[in-house]
This record gives C-alpha cells, structure tokens and sequence, in this order.
C-alpha cells in the first residue's frame, strides 16, 4: 500500500513517518533513498526502530513526538505517511486534530491509511 502511494507522487525528498512504530515503514522509506524520520510516542517502540534502522544500515532517524502537537515547523517535509493510526481515535475531534498537524507539517503531500 505505501509503495503504491509513493509511486505516484514526484519530488519528495524528505518523509515523516508517523506514526513509525518499530521502523518498517521508516527502513522502506530510507531504503528509497527518502531522507526519512520516524515519530512515536512509545519508548520501547522508538528502541526498536532505532535498532532496526541500524541493523538495516539505513541513513535515518527516529524521536519522541506527539502526533497530535508535533515539534516541527510548518512544512518541514515534503511528505507524511501516516500508517494505521487514524482509525485508532474514536473521538472526531482527535482525528482531525491529528490530521490538521500532519497536514501542517507536510509540504505537499499527506498518505494516510
């Protein structure tokens, strides 16, 4: 699914990932050769995707944030990925919040799944 949405979209360099849990879709994204950040707010997650990364031997990175108030300039990226998360917040208010900040720091383009 994520290949099929970043197939059709040109001109992206830089990619969030958000949320990246353990870093599978952060690895795709920097093996694509996408400056690629992953974001979570689970510690033991954000460990494993750093080991991950590392034992992939990609060039990117992952840190503690919060989805629904990120600490990062307004389009900061070229594109966010946001990969099964949406459907996980029952009040409406919650998943607009977290899509108006994804949509915030997004340059151009937003897949959400």
């Amino acid at each position: 699914m994520i290949a099929s949405a970043f197939s059709s979209i040109r001109g992206v360099e830089s990619v969030l990932d958000a949320p990246c849990g353990v870093g599978r879709a952060t690895i795709w994204l920097a093996q694509k050769s996408y400056r690629a950040t992953g974001i979570d707010l689970g510690e033991a997650a954000l460990e494993v995707a750093a080991e991950q990364l590392q034992a992939a031997g990609v060039d990117a990175h992952v840190e503690k944030q919060n989805i629904l108030g990120m600490d990062c300039r307004d389009r900061a990226y070229d594109a966010v990925l946001c990969f099964r998360l949406i459907h996980h917040f029952q009040q409406r208010e919650l998943r607009d919040q977290s899509i108006a900040e994804l949509c915030r720091v997004a340059d151009s383009h937003v897949a959400i799944s």
